[in-house]
């Protein structure tokens, strides 16, 4: 997320279709090195598998436990699905933005190598300078962004650069499902935060080291495994050995197959020609918070904004 447009198939295009998540990958003529290209998308894809699988168990016991009143049994369904378009609150723009945005959206495609409507450029409400892909074909920018650049807060090159940012992350493979991934998953990341919040408020929150609380719990769930296992209760220690590395594991490999997308839109973006504006994009727009400890940065899904600095400015030399 860093980019994105909206002239596309013109303002009478309505919101974006769930639809757009099958959709194919633009074909550029530009590509990002293929060791990123193969492994980004496919990262997060895995991460969000197991929490797919436990939103579509919480969604079901919700069914299950209002069967009694018909009325609301296929609601937990119902908010499932609408989260979807919740997720995407993209809209067409409108005439002026069309025009505004339509010289930067055809000077990227003509230098990514991509056919004029190939993808769909959208606005997204946002009161931060930001862009946004979804999908195989979709990109969106902020409001923010393009009453920055009507107002000439930002020149065209940095627009377009945004939008060459994300036009990167369309073609990393795998990336065109993450938008449905993301949707599926909602229901058990909903529920995990929340029971973790309790926990963390009854081990004391913060006047406690996250690290104690960290290593408690973990020697806490090994002795639990570890009895389980002594007494041959293997169906209950195998599932609670599986949860414990999917709430370890998850997490990280997401955060990792999120740097990874990063770096290869930044790559695209900088073989499009558009690295050293990207560079100042990054350095003075777009907010990116620098995380805290080696937890944070190994949770962190964006690459320091300081190397992506570094790699835009000394790409190609």
């Amino acid at each position: 997320m860093l980019g994105g447009e909206g002239a596309g198939h013109g303002p009478c295009v309505g919101v974006v279709s769930v639809v757009a998540v099958l959709e194919s990958n633009p074909r550029a003529a530009v590509q990002v090195p293929p060791g990123v290209r193969r492994s980004a998308g496919w990262w997060r894809l895995a991460a969000a598998g197991p929490a797919v699988a436990g939103s579509a168990v919480l969604v079901l016991i919700a069914c299950a436990l209002l069967a009694d009143y018909p009325a609301a049994a296929f609601a937990p369904l119902a908010l499932w699905a609408g989260r979807a378009a919740a997720a995407l609150s993209f809209r067409a723009p409108r005439r002026d933005q069309a025009a505004l945005l339509g010289p930067a959206v055809a000077r990227v495609l003509a230098a990514a190598g991509v056919k004029p409507g190939w993808v769909d450029f959208y606005v997204r409400p946002g009161r931060q300078v930001n862009t946004f892909a979804a999908g195989g074909r979709s990109v969106a920018i902020s409001e923010r962004a393009v009453k920055d650049f009507a107002a000439r807060r930002h020149s065209q090159v940095v627009i377009e650069a945004l939008l060459a940012h994300e036009l990167g992350h369309l073609t990393v493979p795998g990336s065109r499902f993450g938008v449905a991934a993301m949707w599926l998953a909602w229901p058990w990341r909903a529920v995990s935060r929340l029971v973790l919040g309790v926990c963390w408020g009854i081990a004391g929150g913060r006047r406690q080291s996250g690290r104690l609380v960290g290593l408690v719990a973990g020697a806490g769930v090994v002795i639990a495994v570890v009895q389980m296992l002594g007494q041959q209760q293997w169906p209950g220690a195998v599932c609670l050995a599986a949860l414990a590395v999917c709430a370890i594991g998850s997490p990280l490999l997401a955060a990792a197959g999120g740097r990874a997308g990063e770096s290869a839109a930044d790559a695209f973006a900088a073989a499009c020609g558009y690295g050293p504006a990207l560079a100042r994009a990054l350095a003075n727009i777009v907010p990116d918070p620098a995380p805290v400890g080696w937890v944070g940065r190994l949770l962190a899904d964006h690459p320091d904004t300081g190397l992506r600095i570094h790699d835009l400015t000394t790409a190609g030399r």
